[in-house]
C-alpha cells in the first residue's frame, strides 16, 4: 500500500525541475518525472532511487499534449499514489531578440510550453486533489513577468501570464482544500537561461552580472518543499520570490492584504 505522497513534477530532467524532484525526494515524496527527453529523465529517476527516500518514475511526455499527460497521470496516481502536488516547471525559452524580428514559431512555442503545458497538466491533476479536497499547485514563474522585457517577450508574456492563471486558480480553489503558488526561482544558470547569450544585448547582461546575481537551483527546490510540507498555505494565490528568506515568508503568511504580492494594474 503507498503512504508516501506523490508530487507530480514537469520539466524534470535538469535544471530547476530536477532540483526541486530532488529535494521532495529527499522528504520522502514520491515523484513522477516528466520532461521530452527520457535518458535526462531515467538519468533523474536513477539518481533519486539510489540515494533518497522518495521513489521517481520517468514519463516523457510534451506538456502541450493533453492525452499523453492524461495517461502519464493516471500511470502516475496508480504506481505512485494520488496526487498531491503538482510543480508547472516546464517550458522553453523562446527567442532573444526584438519582437519584430525573431523566429514566429519559436516564439509562440515558448508562450505554448508554458501556458499551455501549465494548463494541461492542471486540467489532468486538479479534478482528483478537489475531489479528495487536498492538494497543491505550484507555477514556477519569473520576475520577467512584472516588468518589460523587450528581448525576451515571449518569455515575459508567458510568465505573466502565470502569475495571474496562479491567482484565479486559487480564487476558483478557495475553501476547496487546494492552494496554489507562482514561485519565482531567482536567477538560474539553466540551459534556458543562457540560451538568452546568442542575441548580444542579453549575453552582455548575463555575462556582466555579478555572481551573487544568480541564485542555485536549490533555492527554489527548497521553497517548494515548504510548500508541500504546508507551511505556506496562507499565501496561496501569491507570487512569491525564492530570493526572500524563507523565515520571512513564513512570518507574512496570513498577515499581508488581499493585494499584497499580487500582479495588479496600479491605479491612472
Amino acid at each position: 500500500m503507498v503512504t508516501a505522497q506523490t508530487a507530480f513534477v514537469t520539466g524534470a530532467g535538469r535544471g530547476i525541475g530536477r532540483a526541486i524532484a530532488e529535494a521532495l525526494a529527499g522528504d520522502g515524496w514520491n515523484v513522477a518525472l516528466v520532461a521530452r527527453t527520457r535518458q535526462q529523465l531515467d538519468d533523474v529517476a536513477s539518481a533519486i532511487n539510489d540515494r533518497t527516500g522518495g521513489r521517481a518514475l520517468a514519463f516523457p511526455a510534451d506538456v502541450r499534449e493533453f492525452s499523453a499527460i492524461t495517461s502519464a497521470v493516471a500511470q502516475s496516481e496508480a504506481d505512485l499514489g494520488p496526487i498531491n502536488l503538482l510543480v508547472n516547471n516546464a517550458g522553453t525559452g523562446g527567442p532573444a531578440g526584438l519582437e519584430w524580428e525573431v523566429d514566429p514559431t519559436a516564439w509562440w512555442e515558448c508562450i505554448e510550453s508554458i501556458v499551455r503545458g501549465a494548463f494541461t497538466c492542471t486540467q489532468a491533476v486538479l479534478p482528483n486533489m478537489l475531489a479528495r479536497r487536498a492538494g497543491r499547485i505550484v507555477d514556477i514563474a519569473s520576475i520577467t513577468g512584472t516588468t518589460a522585457w523587450p528581448l525576451v517577450t515571449a518569455t515575459s508574456l508567458a510568465k505573466t501570464a502565470l502569475i495571474r492563471r496562479v491567482e484565479g486558480l486559487a480564487a476558483a480553489c478557495a475553501d476547496q482544500g487546494v492552494t496554489v503558488f507562482a514561485l519565482h526561482p531567482g536567477m538560474v544558470r539553466t540551459d534556458l537561461l543562457m540560451s538568452y547569450t546568442s542575441h548580444p544585448a542579453m549575453a552582455a547582461f548575463l555575462e556582466g552580472a555579478p555572481p551573487e546575481a544568480f541564485s542555485p537551483p536549490e533555492l527554489a527546490a527548497s521553497i517548494v518543499a515548504c510548500i508541500a510540507r504546508g507551511e505556506l498555505d496562507q499565501l496561496s494565490g501569491r507570487f512569491l520570490d525564492a530570493t526572500t528568506d524563507l523565515d520571512i515568508l513564513k512570518t507574512k503568511a496570513g498577515q499581508l492584504g488581499d493585494d499584497s504580492l499580487k500582479l495588479r494594474v496600479l491605479p491612472v
